[in-house]
C-alpha cells in the first residue's frame, strides 16, 4: 500500500467551506501519480512516453468528517 498526505487548498473548498465531494477523486489521482513518481519520467513518462495506461477500476471513499481549508488528508493507494 502506498500512502501520501495531501494538503487541502483554498481552491478545493466550496461555499460551505468544506472540500467539494468530487475533489476527493482528484486527491486519489494525485496519489496515483505520486505512486509512480519513482519511475523514470514519473506518471507522465509511463502514460505518455511508454503508452501504458493505468485505468482505475475501483475507487472507494469513506466520508468520516468534512475536510476544510488547511487540513491534511492521508490518501492510500493499493495496487
Amino acid at each position: 500500500m502506498f500512502v501520501t498526505d495531501r494538503p487541502v487548498r483554498f481552491a478545493d473548498v466550496d461555499a460551505a467551506h468544506i472540500v467539494f465531494f468530487a475533489r476527493h477523486v482528484e486527491y486519489c489521482h494525485d496519489a496515483l501519480e505520486a505512486l509512480f513518481s519513482s519511475l523514470d519520467g514519473g506518471y507522465p513518462g509511463l502514460t505518455m512516453g511508454r503508452q501504458i495506461g493505468v485505468p482505475t477500476v475501483r475507487l472507494e471513499v469513506d466520508y468520516r468528517a468534512p475536510l476544510r481549508y488547511g487540513d491534511v488528508v492521508e490518501v492510500r493507494v493499493e495496487v
